[in-house]
């Protein structure tokens, strides 16, 4: 299996920036390929490979794995200067990079720092984070639901438009049921006084035969 800096075409001094360009051409690379054939595991690899190479004390604790050796290591860590402590052995927090601005977050986040947008949720069975787009737990195969705060912030918009469109509806409504009564109690008054004018004119022309006989 290839290493961090193999899956990136990289080699073992390459700076961050160089880093990020790699990781954005190769990603660019393996998303323009037919849906499919889109290989997610190479991306998903891609996306570990990143997380962990862009940040220096992960970068570090993995190159001591590879025996890259103390050189390597000690430009990987001057490229972002840091207190010394940092660079203490320590069990490195997993990095998830966004999707959709290449930020890195730690694993437990789920929301990205730089773009606000859900990187992963936890599984509701085992508590495992979930990547954004899987719907089953990786640890124990449980299926996750679309819960995540995206969705449930597009259904409650959803919602309150729906709800407004049915007052919109109902104002509608009750503005034209306002006015078919008003018109109909136009027509009633208009037909009232109409009959009670042809009455009143019979009753004169009736008058007015009454007295001519006569």
């Amino acid at each position: 299996m290839a290493n961090y800096y193999e899956l990136l075409n990289l080699q073992p001094t390459a700076t961050v920036a160089e880093i990020k360009e790699a990781y954005l051409r190769e990603r660019a690379r393996l998303a323009g390929e037919s849906d499919d054939n889109k290989p997610q595991e190479q991306l998903k690899e891609l996306d570990t490979a990143y997380a962990v190479l862009v940040d220096p004390n992960q970068r570090a604790a993995y190159d001591r794995t590879l025996n890259i050796g103390a050189q390597s290591q000690a430009l990987v860590l001057t490229q972002t200067p840091l207190p010394a402590t940092v660079v203490t052995p320590q069990v490195p927090t997993p990095q998830q990079a966004c999707p959709h601005c290449v930020a890195l977050n730690p694993i437990k986040a789920t929301i990205c720092a730089e773009c606000g947008k859900q990187i992963s949720r936890p599984c509701p069975q085992c508590g495992q984070q979930v990547i954004m787009g899987q719907t089953v737990c990786s640890r124990c195969n449980t299926f996750i639901p679309e819960y995540d705060q995206q969705r449930f912030a597009d259904a409650i918009a959803t919602e309150q438009q729906v709800q407004q469109e049915r007052r919109e509806a109902q104002s509608r409504y009750d503005t034209m049921l306002a006015a078919d009564h008003a018109r109909i109690n136009f027509g009633i008054i208009f037909w009232g006084v109409a009959l009670f004018l042809c009455m009143a004119l019979m009753l004169f022309a009736v008058v007015l035969m009454y007295n001519w006989a006569r």
